[in-house]
């Protein structure tokens, strides 16, 4: 369960209110992504630390390898 686990394509909420988007998970670290105030922010974390100021909203309904592809694409 991604709640227990943080996985890649989890949507998370940071303790100011920033939804964060994971896009890298490893043994120890967690990397993550937010847009706040029309910028890209990303952040790498300890996973302890992640989960002690982020709580786990879902699964991302998108994928964001989606954002790269373009029309030409098959």
């Amino acid at each position: 369960m991604s709640k227990d686990k943080p996985e890649v394509g989890d949507v998370w909420k940071y303790k100011d209110g920033a939804k964060v988007y994971i896009i890298m998970v490893d043994e120890e670290t967690v990397e993550s992504f937010t847009i706040l105030g029309g910028s890209a922010w990303s952040g790498t974390f300890q996973k302890d630390e992640f989960q002690k100021q982020h709580n786990y909203l879902g699964k991302s309904k998108a994928n964001i390898d989606d954002l790269f592809k373009t029309e030409n694409e098959e």
